[in-house]
């Protein structure tokens, strides 16, 4: 156990003996010889350690794993056990300190999130309805030079809607100091450079001081139609060339948006084919989607006649909306406004789960022989989703995603501790033929190179999130972050085996390989698994 440094009485508050210095304890009652009232930096030193119990044993055993891979899971094996802290504690210290570093990387984007929403609104106003647009998406629309954009094709420009065009923007964006580009650039990397900004800068530059622009509808709580055939057919209409609307709840008859789309001018419908490409790789679901590619004058015919033949809905028949907010959204709740499904939802806040799928299946017309012939997996399921939906039905995107992400992360962390024994197995398997092994021994190993797993994947993501080699990595890092991990690891793993289990080089390295392929299958399906329970 780690010295402790106490302060210690001359004589027992509790029974009043005296006490020599070297008694921990008094011989006559038993209490601990600690004064308790301590300045407050040894009060914090002495729950660290006793929270710990690490003392100068951690950075012994921190040395000994990184300089001599894997001495000191052989250490424990072999007896020699003093020096060093349990493997199971130093796995629990370090999982922590990773798991919390990986939840404080997270909120940090969160925040950046909401940050970027809250200037946006700040310089654009409160109004939501229109999307943003990257600037790497209008310069594929305009087919201007591409300047380059590199990391920064995130930054995105938010047009209000009496500026559809980004004649308004675009100058504001011009006549920005370079504290402002910065403050731009800090809504998306936390680290910037002149080189960046600079980036940014050319790109404003680049572009036109006006576009022919039709604003994107915000998505959340809005409904996809497609064109029917008939139409498309008496417009004189390829039937393959799918075109799908998008309607907002406050428009359940259609007429806002054929106003819209109608007066567009020819120039703009001529133009509207390439217009419609960087809406669609920005939104996913825009307010006009053309799916099938053709030749640019070939749809714009195709949808100028199309825009010509299109009439609003019937009163009797208006569009129904789902409503909710983030993975909450059920789309078979649909409703002609938002008030009914408030309604439903607080009516559904009152009910047990059984009773919500009950409503559930009345509101939207299931049949009671299909009811009946349910399996439970999929009741499960449906009740999941209600569940989800009732609380997620007021709460923000960032807001669902941060719960969910959090939940996600709890059951990835429980299922290391299924994780580690399974490789303690696999070893045992692997080298059972070595008999003075047993299994805890394996479990010694696995855990020490689980802990040495948490350690380098903590560095990474602190030189990646916190360091200026974060903000000059790829746009996509995913491929260098896991190299940059699983070499180490892998390497590691490879000296390990080889000083525990004393075998040759060739042996090490074959058995190095099957635990390799055990190890992806059954993390992947196992944390996987962990995952998708944090979600769904």
């Amino acid at each position: 156990m780690a010295h402790k440094h106490h302060r210690k009485l001359e004589i027992c508050p509790n029974c009043q003996r005296h006490l020599a210095h070297i008694d921990n304890f008094c011989p006559n009652c038993g209490q601990e010889n600690h004064d308790l009232r301590l300045p407050f930096g040894h009060v914090v030193y002495e729950v660290v350690e006793g929270f710990t119990h690490f003392d100068g044993k951690l950075w012994v055993t921190l040395r000994d794993m990184f300089t001599r891979p894997g001495q000191v899971p052989l250490d424990f094996i072999e007896g020699r056990r003093q020096r060093h802290v349990p493997p199971i504690r130093l796995y629990i210290f370090v999982s922590f300190l990773s798991f919390l570093l990986i939840n404080l990387s997270f909120n940090k984007r969160q925040e950046r999130s909401t940050l970027k929403t809250e200037r946006l609104k700040a310089v654009y106003g409160p109004d939501r309805q229109y999307r943003e647009m990257s600037l790497k998406d209008i310069y594929s629309l305009l087919n201007t030079p591409n300047a380059n954009l590199g990391s920064i094709a995130t930054i995105a420009i938010q047009f209000a809607p009496a500026d559809s065009t980004g004649r308004q923007t675009l100058r504001q964006w011009r006549s920005f100091t370079d504290t402002q580009l910065d403050s731009v650039l800090y809504l998306y990397h936390s680290v910037n450079s002149a080189t960046q900004r600079n980036r940014l800068r050319e790109a404003i530059a680049g572009l036109p001081s006006q576009l022919m622009w039709l604003p994107l509808r915000e998505l959340a709580n809005t409904i996809e139609l497609p064109v029917d055939n008939d139409i498309k057919k008496k417009a004189g209409i390829d039937t393959t060339l799918s075109v799908n609307l998008r309607f907002s709840p406050n428009d359940t008859l259609g007429t806002g948006l054929y106003t819209r789309i109608k007066a567009l001018s020819p120039a703009e419908r001529t133009q509207y084919a390439s217009v419609n490409k960087a809406i669609r790789s920005v939104a996913k679901a825009p307010l006009i989607q053309i799916k099938r590619e053709l030749g640019d004058s070939q749809v714009g015919q195709q949808f100028s006649r199309l825009i010509d033949t299109l009439k609003p809905h019937s009163a009797n028949y208006p569009l129904r909306f789902y409503f909710g907010k983030g993975f909450g959204t059920i789309s078979n709740l649909v409703y002609t406004n938002e008030a009914l499904a408030r309604a439903d939802v607080s009516r559904m806040r009152e009910m047990t789960s059984d009773e919500r799928f009950t409503f559930y299946v009345k509101q939207v017309g299931v049949p009671q022989q299909e009811v009946d012939n349910l399996d439970f997996i999929s009741k499960f399921m449906v009740k999941r989703s209600l569940n989800h939906y009732v609380q997620f039905f007021d709460k923000s995107e960032n807001d669902v995603t941060t719960a969910q992400f959090g939940t996600a992360i709890k059951y990835i962390s429980y299922s290391f501790f299924l994780l580690m024994p399974l490789v303690a197995v696999y070893l045992y398997v692997f080298y059972r033929r070595r008999k003075k092994y047993y299994y805890v021994d394996h479990l010694i190993f696995s855990i020490n190179m689980h802990t040495v797993a948490f350690v380098i994947f903590s560095i990474v993501l602190l030189l990646f999130g916190y360091t200026a080699l974060g903000h000059y990595a790829p746009t996509n890092a995913g491929p260098l972050l896991l190299i940059l991990f699983t070499a180490p690891v892998v390497l590691y793993f490879l000296l390990a085996l080889r000083t525990v289990y004393q075998q040759s080089w060739g042996s090490t390295v074959a058995k190095l390989l099957g635990l390799t392929l055990l190890y992806s299958a059954t993390f992947s399906l196992v944390l996987g698994g962990a995952f998708v329970l944090g979600f769904i």
